[in-house]
């Protein structure tokens, strides 16, 4: 004997509604545009967005280079000796005054310059644009080909900039440092300093976005090693501290490349043991401003999805 109730035409009609509304989700996820077509395009109307407002994008560059001019020009009268070390054994007693922090120095005035001409520009990289976020999101549009589209957009915007400020510091500096390696370490600091604007803008309103992108730059500028040492911090037991933050990295991969030409004639080790940071790892110094550019990106990515999104304070 069959124990199964037949089904009413109420039952019926609920389980035809429920397979309707799987089909509609099913169509509207299969909508559009591949996710490589809609970052292909989200790229194109981005870049078109910053040609169109050229007159910031020239007022960024204009800041970088002016800001890497003028710290050239302070560093002009020393002609490129930005180090003074101790001879090597057994010429030691011959030294004459030593300079360990020069470079240190030079790493936090350029970080600093650097927060100060891409920060607030790197808000507008997503601040500006929330409304139309949420309006494309909420139309199913992915939020990933969207962000990736937009980050790979101000590529280009990080070269310009970098190459601005690396060539009016070196025309005047004539640093030890090769000129790319510079400009490699620049570039990626630019990246690191947009990425950190980017958590700014999905966190504080449009009109508190660049002043507080602005303030954070120069705080994480700070954690450098220069002022409080990197010796001094290490006693601390607080370098995991600034080993956070990209500054250090900087004015690490600065300290080792302006010293490298210089090791057949002084003794690099005592120099490094003094101020605290390691030579021969620019590879590495780099690659972890890359990671923590990318890290902040991939925070700022988790904002877009879960904080303010519409009708939410």
């Amino acid at each position: 004997m069959d124990s199964r109730q037949p089904q009413t035409p109420a039952l019926r009609r609920r389980g035809a509604s429920g397979s309707n509304l799987e089909t509609l989700a099913h169509s509207a996820a299969s909508r559009g545009a591949s996710r490589l077509r809609q970052g292909h395009l989200c790229f194109a109307r981005s870049v078109k967005q910053q040609w169109v407002r050229k007159t910031s994008f020239l007022i960024e560059i204009s800041v970088g280079a002016v800001a890497g001019l003028l710290i050239g020009l302070s560093l002009y009268q020393l002609q490129g000796m930005h180090f003074q070390g101790a001879y090597h054994t057994p010429l030691t007693i011959l030294s004459s005054a030593l300079n360990y922090t020069l470079v240190p120095q030079v790493g936090l005035l350029c970080s600093l310059a650097i927060g100060l001409a891409a920060a607030a520009p790197g808000v507008k990289t997503f601040g500006e644009e929330k409304q139309i976020y949420w309006r494309e999101a909420s139309s199913g549009h992915s939020r990933l080909a969207y962000y990736v589209g937009k980050v790979l957009a101000t590529l280009p915007r990080l070269g310009i900039s970098a190459m601005h400020f690396t060539t009016f510091y070196c025309v005047l500096a004539t640093p030890w440092m090769p000129f790319w390696s510079m400009f490699l370490t620049n570039l990626l600091y630019f990246y690191c300093i947009y990425g950190l604007a980017s958590i700014m803008s999905v966190l504080v309103r449009r009109e508190d976005g660049p002043l507080m992108a602005m303030i954070v730059s120069l705080i994480i500028g700070v954690f450098g090693g220069y002022g409080p040492p990197l010796y001094l911090v290490k006693e601390w037991h607080l370098e995991w501290l600034w080993r956070l933050c990209p500054g250090v990295w900087l004015t690490e991969a600065y300290f080792d490349k302006h010293l490298a030409i210089m090791s057949h004639l002084y003794d690099l080790d005592l120099a490094a043991s003094w101020t605290g940071y390691v030579r021969g790892r620019f590879g590495m110094d780099i690659g972890i401003l890359l990671v923590i550019g990318t890290v902040y990106r991939v925070i700022a990515f988790g904002g877009l999805i879960f904080l303010n999104r519409p009708g939410t304070k």
